[in-house]
């Protein structure tokens, strides 16, 4: 805990002594939640982290910094990214599931940590009020948790952004006395007389941030106070427009552009992402931390806040276009990867959401990059490195992706029998990986908007250009396929036909084909099967213009549950809830009441994922008292009521309402529905220690069945009761079951699953199977180079190198053991580098000093 130290000026210590001790009771109470306000420079994050001393060393701390950008998804990937750090340095272990939801998957790490854990929210005041809405009912249902506690901070406290009866703890800082402000400046040296003295106060209002930031300008500009003063007064600025004047001049020249960049970045920039585009100089960024003018937390980099208020002004027009398209750039680079995978925490939504807000600084007209790239070139100030253009920047992007090269099929190794384990005993086979083929890029479509049929401007809502072109060629395929079952009719009858009337026949492509409703809802149902649901809310919202045709009232449930659904899959709740209760109120007026609740059960699923626990019990409740409902819904909100009472803890509850769905259950029900309902309830059989009926029931779901998209827990289920049989000391049972678990993975691709069972295999093997052993390490260490990991990365080389550490190769250990360090030094706490040390100093004892320099030396020029 020592860094939190070094993060605090002492000064901010003596002025802050009652707010430490306010915070220091927070931490001892039961008071869930802690506010901490304070005008901009007054060290509202620094006592927080200074704070952080009082914990006990096993208390897991969650930190983000919130931008306007920022929703509740983006803050579940910096948590996320905080865990798998923890779980590297075995400060916590995996949970026992993997989950189909992200959101779920934190929840898990919640639910199963058993330490105290604090989540810390800084600029909370930035966030918008819709997504401050969501982050607050998160933070209320985490107050169900009572090992987690929660600090907010920002410039302002709003009451009425929380409930009354919610107990919040009320912390406040001030600036600098007069007192406190001359001993500032005694303590840094600065000459100064009567008059310097009331002028620096006066004009810094006290607050430490402005007397601080002033103070390293008159040091890097060598200027006494009273010139620095002098030149302010000649400025004819206010202090703060000052200020920011002076500390743009202190931005070395080759890194302007950068940090141009990051001012228009509306969130942080992981040094990993900033690596990538060779965009990382280590030696300007330390001159930008020291200047004050970026801040860096939690491997993340940010301007201050006050520099980003007002220097986009400062950047010259053409130089703003090219940034905005190189941020763009940079965002659909990452957009196609899974949270997982990407080196920039922010989530898919928030990612399209500043495209478009990006895209809004372009001209109107762009030239669509060709097949060979637009050859637009991100910005770079990089010493060593050339600049990658966006071609190559696509191309290392295509490396990445998940699609299989055609020319690298993938293929089964054989196994000899004997040796190692075998998966070809079990019922179930794995699947095997689908060739995918490339999107083609969409023609352009000459089509005619006044001939369509209905006039856009009719639409209820505004389309972007981008989305017109969308509506025409989704128009476009359903006229081409009219055209195409016109012209089969007319080549099944032109034979039988009379030439007369096979001429009035031909006339028929000619005329303007009208789209039907029938039509517009066709299409946007293939749109949902292929995950487009932009697309299918235009069709569907289009659908809604159509109440003259016959089939309109006939259509108009499935048009409001299909909307529902779309808006739910965008996650954009308050339409989706919308459009649920204008389904459900159909059904109510018609009297169909297990259509009805079906749409209950989707909007209670609504509130479970926006953390209304009540409402959505409330609503499962009536489903499950429904008279004559089908055994299959009410089977669905048994479950749903179980994974509302897992989420906040309440397990006896949770197994209570998966037996009653247990019992109901039977295997004419759909795979899905049973494929979650065994792997959940052989879960939580094995949390209470029931461990025969985990074996079964996870095997169960196993048997359902070998199709992922339907046993959407197949891999789960093997990888769960793989470690099972690993706690248990079964390991040749544990083996086969981790293979399986990542043969399944590996033909999805799916990176984290198989690094968790490559290592778990390696450990197994290491014994009597070194070779394999090694092979699993190898292929540990891949997978967390494919998810970009520095975390994982640095685990596998060390699980490396203590491998041959165990058989006394102690030049190979070495070797993994430099990496590891190197890879870990800025992310690693100081205990657990210091770890590594001890064994590099170990292997030095053991092979000698000049054999230890001879490696180290070639280490260091790259020759590992």
């Amino acid at each position: 805990m020592s860094l939190n130290s070094e993060m605090i000026d002492p000064i901010l210590i003596e002025n802050n002594q009652t707010q430490l001790k306010e915070v220091y009771e927070f931490y001892k109470n039961e008071h869930p939640i802690l506010y901490l306000n304070g005008f901009l420079g007054t060290g509202k994050v620094q006592l927080i982290n200074y704070s952080l001393n009082f914990l006990s060393q096993d208390a897991v701390v969650l930190k983000h910094n919130c931008f306007e950008t920022t929703i509740l998804d983006d803050i579940f990937l910096t948590f996320f990214e905080e865990f798998k750090k923890l779980e590297a340095q075995k400060i916590i272990v995996r949970p026992n599931i993997k989950s189909e939801n992200f959101n779920q998957k934190i929840h898990s790490y919640f639910s199963t940590i058993e330490k105290p854990i604090l989540i810390v929210l800084d600029s909370f005041e930035a966030l918008t009020e819709e997504n401050r809405k969501e982050i607050i009912d998160f933070i209320l249902h985490l107050t169900t948790f009572q090992k987690v506690k929660t600090i907010l901070i920002g410039r302002t406290f709003k009451a009425s952004q929380f409930p009354e009866r919610l107990t919040i703890d009320r912390v406040s800082t001030s600036p600098l006395d007069k007192t406190l402000f001359e001993k500032y400046l005694k303590n840094n040296k600065v000459k100064y007389n009567q008059k310097v003295l009331e002028d620096l106060y006066k004009y810094t209002r006290g607050y430490h941030f402005f007397i601080s930031l002033t103070i390293e300008i008159m040091r890097e500009k060598q200027l006494p106070p009273e010139t620095f003063l002098e030149n302010f007064k000649k400025s004819f600025m206010n202090y703060y427009e000052y200020l920011e004047k002076e500390s743009i001049d202190l931005v070395p020249a080759i890194a302007v552009r950068f940090f141009w960049l990051l001012c228009l970045l509306r969130h942080g920039v992981s040094i990993t992402l900033l690596k990538q585009l060779n965009l990382y100089d280590e030696d300007v960024i330390s001159i930008l931390l020291k200047n004050k003018i970026l801040t860096k937390d939690n491997n993340q980099i940010y301007v201050q806040d006050y520099f980003k208020e007002q220097v986009d002004v400062s950047i010259p027009q053409n130089v703003a276009l090219k940034l905005h398209q190189n941020i763009i750039d940079i965002y659909e680079a990452q957009l196609p990867l899974r949270p997982l995978e990407r080196t920039i925490l922010l989530s898919r939504q928030t990612m399209r959401k500043e495209i478009e807000y990006h895209s809004l600084f372009l001209p109107k007209k762009q030239v669509v990059p060709n097949e060979h790239g637009s050859g637009l070139t991100y910005v770079t100030y990089s010493k060593e490195a050339k600049q990658p253009t966006s071609q190559q920047a696509h191309q290392q992007q295509a490396q990445t992706n998940t699609q299989p090269k055609p020319q690298q099929p993938v293929q089964q190794q054989p196994r000899q029998q004997g040796q190692w384990v075998s998966t070809k005993d079990y019922s179930q086979s794995a699947t095997q990986p689908q060739q995918q083929q490339a999107e083609q890029p969409t023609q352009a479509t000459n089509i005619d908007l006044g001939k369509l049929g209905f006039d856009v401007k009719d639409l209820p809502f505004k389309l972007t250009p981008q989305e017109m072109e969308m509506l025409a060629a989704s128009v476009a395929s359903i006229q081409e396929a009219h055209e195409k079952n016109t012209l089969n009719l007319q080549q099944n009858t032109n034979s039988s036909q009379p030439p007369v009337q096979a001429v009035q026949t031909q006339t028929v492509k000619d005329e303007e084909i009208k789209i039907t409703l029938e039509d517009i809802i066709n299409f946007a149902k293939q749109q949902e099967v292929e995950y487009q649901y932009a697309k299918m809310i235009e069709l569907y919202q289009k659908a809604l213009t159509y109440t003259d045709d016959d089939n309109y009232y006939n259509f108009l449930p499935l048009i409001y549950t299909k909307l529902g659904l779309a808006y739910q899959k965008m996650s954009d709740w308050e339409n989706s809830l919308k459009y649920y209760e204008l389904a459900r109120d159909f059904y109510e007026q018609t009297t169909e009441k297990i259509k009805e609740n079906y749409i209950k059960l989707s909007i209670a699923n609504i509130y479970y994922e926006t953390y209304k626990p009540d409402k959505a019990k409330n609503l499962l409740m009536d489903i499950i008292n429904s008279n004559g409902m089908p055994e299959i819904l009410i089977t669905k909100a048994y479950i749903a009521f179980a994974n509302i009472e897992d989420s906040l803890s309440n397990i006896n509850s949770a197994y209570e309402y998966y037996k009653k769905a247990i019992a109901l259950s039977n295997t004419s029900m759909d795979t899905e529905t049973l494929s979650e309902l065994y792997f959940k309830f052989a879960l939580i059989a094995d949390d209470k220690g029931d461990t025969p009926s985990a074996l079964d029931y996870y095997n169960k779901c196993i048997n359902l069945s070998s199709d992922e998209k339907l046993n959407k827990y197949l891999s789960a289920a093997y990888s769960n009761l793989a470690t099972l049989y690993f706690e248990r000391n079964e390991a040749q049972t544990a083996a086969k079951y981790f293979t399986k678990a990542y043969e399944l993975d590996e033909n999805n691709s799916n990176y984290d699953g198989m690094y968790f069972s490559a290592t778990k295999l390696a450990q197994l093997a290491q014994k009597n199977f070194p070779e394999k052993a090694i092979e699993y390490l190898v292929k540990a260490k891949e997978c967390a180079k494919k998810l970009n990991d520095t975390f994982y990365i640095a685990s596998a080389v060390l699980a490396t190198g203590d491998f041959y550490y165990s058989r006394k190769e102690n030049e190979m250990a070495l070797r993994e053991y430099l990496s590891a360090y190197e890879i870990a030094k800025n992310e690693f706490s100081k205990d657990n580098l210091s770890k590594i040390q001890m064994r590099i100093d170990d292997i030095k004892f053991r092979i000698g000093l000049e054999a230890f320099n001879k490696i180290e030396t070639e280490f260091k020029n790259g020759q590992h």
